[in-house]
């Protein structure tokens, strides 16, 4: 028993030993990852030659894109046209056949899928520009801490000025993705606005039918199910059964 104490002891105080270990080992292996995001100084040339054709490239990429610019301007035309369409549609209430609703619902249900469309496309650049930032935050955040151990250690004036100019760049991209992401948002909001429009009349078109079939069968259901008619010709089916 005194064994099995004992033995139970040193395990549990190996187990202790392992936690305190990868703890320790943890916060060492942190710390190494921390340091490896910073610039040595020896480097800081040829890194800054390195991003400097990335940067072009992400200048040119975050250019407001055709597409998106035929949008906006469409989606500026647009909410005029719905609204003066919508206007019609609930001024015209009455006398109105059920194919004539149905032309007019494939008509909106047509501007329906053109809005889709777009916000597919919309989908797809918001997920460009949000990439895009994502990169080059990172980007900023390593030059930030590469030049706060740079004042650390005493890094000379040019070094620091190197650095600062590579910080500058970076945070000048920024700006330009964040103004991008302000103009879609503006855009992805007229989109919604109009899109309401749609979805609003749509449903006002399918209350109309359902309203027309209802008011059909009214009309036609004494015909169909009128008790005395359907009393009378079950007697003339009966009789001519029995004289057959």
């Amino acid at each position: 028993m005194k064994n099995l104490k004992l033995s139970l002891f040193f395990l549990f105080s190996f187990s202790i030993g392992c936690v305190f270990s990868q703890d320790e080992s943890k916060t060492v292996s942190d710390t190494l990852v921390k340091e490896k995001r910073t610039i040595p100084v020896g480097e800081i040339s040829s890194r800054t030659e390195e991003l400097s054709t990335r940067f072009v490239e992400l200048r040119e990429e975050i250019k407001p894109s055709t597409e998106i610019s035929s949008i906006q301007a469409l989606l500026d035309t647009t909410l005029i046209k719905l609204n003066q369409e919508k206007e019609l549609v609930y001024a015209d209430s009455s006398d109105q056949s059920y194919r004539s609703l149905l032309f007019v619902l494939n008509v909106w249900e047509g501007y329906e899928k053109q809005f889709n469309d777009i916000q597919g496309s919309l989908k797809t650049r918001s997920d460009q520009i949000k990439e895009i930032s994502d990169e080059t935050l990172e980007y900023l955040s390593i030059w930030q801490e590469t030049r706060d151990e740079g004042v650390e250690n005493n890094a000379s004036e040019e070094v620091i000025e190197s650095i600062d100019e590579v910080i500058e760049t970076i945070s000048s991209i920024v700006i330009n993705i964040n103004l991008r992401s302000d103009s879609l948002f503006l855009i992805q909001k007229k989109l919604t606005e109009q899109a309401l429009i749609i979805d609003d009349i749509i449903h006002e078109i399918l209350i109309r039918q359902k309203n027309l079939q209802s008011n059909y069968f009214i009309i036609d259901s004494p015909e169909i199910w009128n008790a005395k008619d359907s009393l009378s010709t079950f007697s003339v089916v009966k009789t001519t059964v029995n004289e057959g």
